[in-house]
């Protein structure tokens, strides 16, 4: 998407049902907090969800794999640093 592309969205955005509108808000508010730092905050929803998985068992990279979105990957070391770290806790 172009420049250009990105300003003509933006100027239709006051036009969107107001919920459409809280929604992009929310996630440009979360893209621009990921650039501006190496440190991300998870919310108290993620947190319970980490929580929940680190206390079962570790997925498979095959389970992973078939969670993931078409086109992205998973490396083996990122997996295996997973299941080292949830189940030495």
């Amino acid at each position: 998407m172009t420049k250009d592309q990105v300003k003509a969205v933006l100027q239709r955005v006051p036009t969107w049902p107001e919920d459409r509108q809280q929604q992009l808000a929310q996630v440009a508010l979360e893209i621009e907090a990921e650039l501006g730092s190496d440190n991300y905050a998870a919310t108290p929803e993620e947190l319970a969800a980490i929580d929940e998985g680190l206390a079962g068992v570790a997925a498979s990279n095959e389970d992973v794999k078939r969670q993931l979105s078409p086109g992205m990957r998973v490396r083996r070391s990122s997996c295996a640093g997973l299941r080292q770290a949830s189940h030495s806790g």
